[in-house]
């Protein structure tokens, strides 16, 4: 999502959603997060961030979107669900070290999908490493009817 911090968007002054990847490959999983082994390259990206922050007032940082999915390489199921919390509480730490302590305003945004592997209450990482909740939720239609959609 930094590409499109690179656009000043026209005049746009207002709050920004960004939606962060948490790791690719099958050498990288939770557990390698946990570790801290990613914790230099999340605060690269929360430096590029910081970097081409423009005049936007607050960002919104999806931090690993949709996580309760099977269809990311950050996919969070039973086995690796301690380490995901670990690894969220070390994002959060992060952005506080990268952006909050240097006056940006940015919050950490918990977003599962309606639905996935796990009930999305059983990987939320604590009250206080949560900024905002945004539910991904998608219709899907026409192929949902109204019926199943309620």
């Amino acid at each position: 999502g930094q590409w499109s911090l690179d656009r000043q968007l026209l005049n746009w002054t207002g709050d920004v959603d960004n939606a962060v990847g948490a790791f690719w490959g099958a050498n990288e999983s939770w557990a390698v997060a946990a570790s801290g082994a990613l914790d230099a390259r999340w605060r690269q990206c929360l430096r590029t961030i910081y970097r081409k922050w423009y005049a936007k007032r607050t960002i919104y940082i999806r931090f690993a979107h949709e996580f309760n999915g099977n269809w990311f390489d950050w996919s969070v199921n039973a086995s690796n669900v301690n380490d995901f919390k670990i690894a969220w509480r070390r994002f959060h730490r992060l952005v506080q070290e990268e952006l909050v302590a240097k006056n940006k305003s940015a919050k950490l945004s918990w977003s599962p999908n309606d639905g996935g592997v796990l009930p999305a209450e059983q990987m939320w990482p604590g009250d206080q490493y949560v900024d905002v909740i945004s539910v991904d939720m998608y219709d899907w239609w026409p192929i949902r009817t109204p019926q199943n959609w309620n």
